[in-house]
């Protein structure tokens, strides 16, 4: 399977202890994902990311994170199927320049996936993973989705969806070095908070079957609860292809 996508994304919020007004922020994301069933039971897979970001004067573009996977069933008893995935995340390419894209170090998951299917066509979608993130500058998260479709008719199906990031831990600690007047210099440790926050996105797409190979998905998604975060909107709009 294969899937192009066009992800936007705008926000003018941050969200810490209150909400802090910004520059609004735009992103533009390419989300390339292939997969691949090497057999009945085992699949791989790749996500790739290309991102355009703008923040008033400050402009941006490149390649974000992109990661493999690699996913195993587990056990199906009749219209249930249980399944376990890893992915590695990839650090983004190095920039100084801003507003940045993608994280560095590299991130390891280990998710745990059910899959239910319906006498009506109707499926079911549950997944919860632990991340491991390699980078002292980030904490590991815990991440889990829940998605319904919804089938219309044969060409048709409705997919509202649920996905949740939620930080690990306390912030990861940084050093930080200050100067007051001829003093010597002073290195202390504080709070890294970057990358360091909880997210749960609410969203709904349809997808269109064109064909046996070929369909389209359109939909949208919005932030509905953030802490030490953007807090915003955006689209999708996708197309598949099956081999």
């Amino acid at each position: 399977m294969f899937i192009q996508s066009l992800y936007t994304y705008k926000s003018d919020t941050f969200v810490d202890s209150e909400k802090i007004k910004l520059d609004t922020y735009y992103k533009y994301e390419l989300n390339t994902y292939m997969e691949h069933g090497l057999t009945d039971n085992v699949t791989l897979g790749a996500i790739a990311l290309y991102n355009f970001v703008e923040q008033e004067d400050l402009k941006n573009k490149g390649f974000g994170n992109s990661e493999f996977f690699i996913r195993v069933g587990l056990y199906q008893y009749y219209s249930n199927v249980f399944s376990i995935q890893a992915n590695v995340k990839m650090p983004a390419i190095p920039s100084e320049e801003l507003p940045k894209i993608g994280t560095k170090g590299w991130d390891v998951e280990w998710g745990l996936l059910y899959g239910k299917s319906f006498a009506n066509n109707d499926f079911l979608d549950l997944g919860i993973g632990y991340r491991e993130r390699f980078s002292i500058e980030l904490r590991d998260q815990i991440k889990w989705h829940a998605k319904y479709g919804f089938v219309i008719n044969e060409g048709l199906t409705i997919m509202p969806a649920l996905y949740g990031t939620h930080k690990v831990g306390n912030p990861p600690k940084t050093e930080f070095t200050y100067t007051v007047g001829d003093a010597l210099p002073t290195t202390i440790q504080v709070y890294y908070f970057e990358n360091y926050y909880d997210l749960i996105k609410a969203e709904i797409t349809a997808f269109y079957k064109i064909d046996e190979k070929w369909g389209v998905q359109v939909g949208g998604y919005k932030d509905i609860y953030t802490e030490n975060t953007f807090k915003g909107y955006g689209g999708i709009v996708g197309l598949w292809r099956k081999f």
